[in-house]
């Protein structure tokens, strides 16, 4: 099909070039072979364009860590007494910065065998376990 001759002030609509037939890359092979695998040899891409960035805000905490200490200590501080008070998004935080994160999800389903106790009084017991070691432990709300 091809387009129409326009009358004089029309515009006529342009056809979509049909593949295959797109013009090659003025970039060469781009490092790749016919198939379109990279060849070897290939250096790859430019990479993360945001690395730069992140790495100096990076270098920028690092600094600033060492050479006033104690303003990352009041925020530690800070992150323990919200934990302390309740709050489970500094709770998962602490943990993890403290601990490491979780390796995988743990399966919410699963039975554990507790012997002759329940869920409920295992749970209870290590609430008071933490509650010994000095810990304000209060029930969900």
């Amino acid at each position: 099909m091809t387009p129409k001759k326009a009358a004089k002030g029309k515009q006529t609509r342009r056809q979509k070039p049909k593949a295959g037939k797109a013009k090659p890359s003025t970039n060469g092979n781009n490092g790749r072979d016919k198939s379109g695998k990279f060849t070897v040899g290939n250096k790859g891409g430019p990479g993360n364009p945001h690395a730069r960035h992140v790495a100096q805000i990076r270098s920028l905490f690092t600094r600033k860590a060492t050479e006033q200490p104690e303003v990352f200590e009041r925020l530690f501080d800070k992150l323990v007494e919200m934990a302390l008070a309740g709050d489970l998004a500094a709770i998962k935080e602490l943990l993890d910065r403290v601990l490491g994160k979780a390796t995988q999800p743990i399966d919410a389903d699963i039975k554990i065998n507790w012997g002759d106790r329940t869920t409920e009084e295992v749970m209870e017991a290590a609430a008071q376990a933490l509650r010994d070691a000095g810990w304000t432990v209060e029930p969900p709300k």
